[in-house]
């Protein structure tokens, strides 16, 4: 890795004061691992001894090499443009070399690791974990439209963070408030590592200034991306700026080329607002939706499916939804999605996600736990048209999946269609008289007699009349059990092969006592 002679000057302070002949040098150096006395080539790191003069060497910043030998140097400075770095008291090589060793090794590691990560959203996830442990501090990426916090899975505590950030992650007021910053969104043609003075204080529990970098994509001069980084003393080193640039390079590498961040946040915005309306209308006009869609690259005639989202804490701050949101629209291929007040809306293109459904469902769930979300999601349609529909199913299955398996994280609309059709049969008609006349006919019966006919019709509806599994779950043989659907058959009067009547049996069975799983 090649460093900064402002960075080695500060990773060879612990020997003494060093000063460099030229204020700012711009270019990197790097560090020979062999030292055997050589003269060294253009390129590395030239420190001068203490007893050397630095006179008239301004003029040559443009290389650092390493040397300790006032000859070799003599010989290195005429052959390169160097900025020398030069200690204010006598040091000896071997604790230059050992001092920089150690230092280069821990920046190298570093780099070796980033360069492991996924060329991913997961792999910049997996680069700002590294750093945060690396530099001791607080990563948050700001987008152009929304504030994406990247949040750190390190015990703050641990790495020095001040008692006002002691949590595992940024506080929902503290993102909020830092997205309404219109400072934060006046430096958006800014390049390099800059300070960010924040408008906020210690005093009320919020962020202290901080460091950032604005990220671009190729032949843009406004930042797509920001980089903040935060330490818990709010004053930052030349180090710190340095890898804070090495790893905005990184990010910025793989962020500009994913389609979430290639399409333009105002073509999405059409859907967005359609589909808000969409949550307070009973429909949109084809035209409308069809134009909405086609800044997408969508067509009305493409399937959809319908999630709707919410959080456990119906107070929270809206810019955590925009947050969720936007990486709900990263984890789910081909969506587009809007917050709606404490409810986040998202539709997904089934025809484009180039993914099964089963594959969304396994990262969807571990995301929903921890960030603190349900979703009610519907069943795949024919066409965008119905989406309206899908919107509905959606609601439906999020309202009865609370009610009926409160500790899962998503309901499909499919798992709860009798209870859509058992709570809209209901609503106009108790449900002790939509209950079929032969149940009815059973309890009666089982109560004269002394028998469980209801229990056994019950299993068998839910054993789908699978004679065998019936029989297990009742604790009975096969053969008792066919006397006791004889015996059913014979007060009830119903042809139980028939599958109408085994669904007015089932709806009933919901009607009367709810029918868990069938």
């Amino acid at each position: 890795m090649k460093l900064p002679a402002e960075v080695i000057r500060e990773a060879l302070v612990k020997l003494g004061e060093w000063h460099l002949t030229e204020e700012k040098p711009d270019i990197s150096y790097a560090f020979p691992r062999q030292n055997d006395g050589s003269v060294l080539s253009s390129g590395h790191v030239i420190i001068l001894p203490a007893e050397s003069d630095p006179q008239n060497l301004s003029h040559l910043a443009r290389t650092l090499a390493v040397c300790t030998n006032p000859s070799q140097a003599d010989v290195l400075l005429r052959e390169t443009r160097a900025a020398v770095l030069v200690p204010s008291s006598p040091v000896s090589a071997d604790q230059i070399m050992t001092c920089l060793s150690a230092f280069f090794d821990r920046m190298n590691a570093w780099e070796d690791r980033l360069n492991e990560c996924s060329p991913d959203l997961t792999g910049v996830q997996e680069m700002i974990d590294l750093s945060s442990l690396e530099m001791k501090g607080f990563f948050t990426l700001v987008d152009e439209s929304y504030h994406m916090p990247a949040w750190t899975k390190v015990d703050l505590r641990r790495i020095g963070i001040r008692q006002f950030w002691t949590a595992p992650r940024l506080d929902d007021k503290i993102i909020a408030q830092l997205a309404e910053d219109p400072q934060l969104s006046s430096i958006r043609s800014v390049r390099g590592v800059q300070l960010y003075e924040n408008q906020m204080t210690e005093q009320t529990g919020q962020a202290p200034q901080s460091l950032y970098r604005n990220l671009f994509r190729l032949g843009e001069d406004s930042y797509y991306n920001r980089l903040l980084f935060v330490n818990g003393s709010g004053i930052y080193s030349q180090t710190e700026r340095f890898m804070l640039e090495v790893l905005a390079g990184k990010i910025e590498q793989i962020t500009r080329h994913l389609p979430t961040f290639s399409l333009p946040s105002s073509e999405r915005n059409v859907l967005r607002r359609m589909l808000i309306r969409l949550a307070h209308t009973d429909s949109i006009k084809e035209g409308e939706a069809a134009k909405a869609i086609s800044l997408l690259g969508w067509s009305i005639e493409d399937p959809v499916r319908f999630y709707i989202f919410r959080s456990l804490y119906p107070d929270r701050d809206p810019g955590i939804s925009d947050y969720i949101l936007r990486r709900l629209e990263v984890l789910i291929p081909s969506s587009c999605g809007a917050v709606d007040g404490q409810t986040i809306l998202l539709v997904q293109n089934t025809s484009r996600s180039g993914g099964a459904f089963d594959a969304v469902r396994q990262k969807l769930a571990p995301f929903l736990a921890e960030n603190l979300y349900r979703a009610g999601i519907s069943n795949e349609t024919s066409t965008f048209r119905q989406i309206r529909g899908a919107l509905l199913q959606a609601r439906a299955a999020i309202r009865l999946g609370e009610k009926r398996d409160p500790m899962f994280w998503y309901f499909l609309f499919s798992d709860y269609l009798p209870d859509y059709l058992a709570e809209r049969a209901v609503s106009e008609i108790p449900g002790d008289l939509l209950t079929p006349p032969q149940i009815r006919a059973l309890q009666a019966w089982d109560k004269e007699h002394g028998t469980s006919l209801t229990e056994t019709l019950r299993v068998l509806l839910i054993e789908n009349f699978n004679v065998t599994h019936a029989a297990k779950r009742l604790y009975i043989h096969r053969t008792s059990l066919q006397d006791r659907i004889g015996r059913i058959r014979s007060v009830t009067g119903l042809d139980l092969e028939d599958g109408r009547t085994r669904f007015i049996l089932q709806l009933g069975f919901y009607m009367a006592e709810g029918l868990p799983h069938i």
